[in-house]
């Protein structure tokens, strides 16, 4: 079960289910459809992005582990089952197992996307840590 808060207060709750349904790769299946968003250049100001951070982690798991247990924005690359290569500002939220993808999964706030969206952990294939914090939007 997945509660979101808006400034502490409940607003609405999800269950896996809701979640199996923000995962990237199962919102379009057709590559001439699929809507690009990339962050907005002009959002992401130079000094928010940690200079030579992937050096710090043995894996983008573990960059992405450290993100989540720090509260900590990153902008991830990311390729979908189909091909589809995009590129997204995230707040990771949480992870979880999926049997229907049989993959680790990543529950983010999409701040590209303005909205809940999972990606699954193996296809993020690079990341940069932002100097940006933020406050849970939903726990598990």
């Amino acid at each position: 079960m997945i509660k979101i808060f808006k400034l502490s207060q409940e607003i609405k709750t999800l269950n896996e289910n809701d979640i199996e349904g923000s995962i990237e790769d199962n919102l379009k299946t057709d590559n001439s459809t699929q809507e690009v968003f990339e962050p907005n250049v002009e959002d992401i100001v130079e000094d928010n992005i940690v200079e030579d951070n992937k050096g710090d982690f043995a894996s983008n798991d573990a960059a992405i582990y450290w993100a989540f247990n720090n509260n900590t924005t990153l902008i991830i690359n990311y390729k979908t089952l189909s091909g589809f290569s995009l590129k997204r500002e995230v707040e990771p939220h949480g992870f979880y197992y999926s049997p229907a993808t049989k993959n680790n999964i990543l529950v983010t706030f999409d701040n590209t996307v303005k909205g809940i969206r999972s990606f699954i952990l193996k296809n993020i294939l690079d990341f940069q840590i932002l100097n940006k914090k933020f406050n849970k939007k939903f726990t598990f």
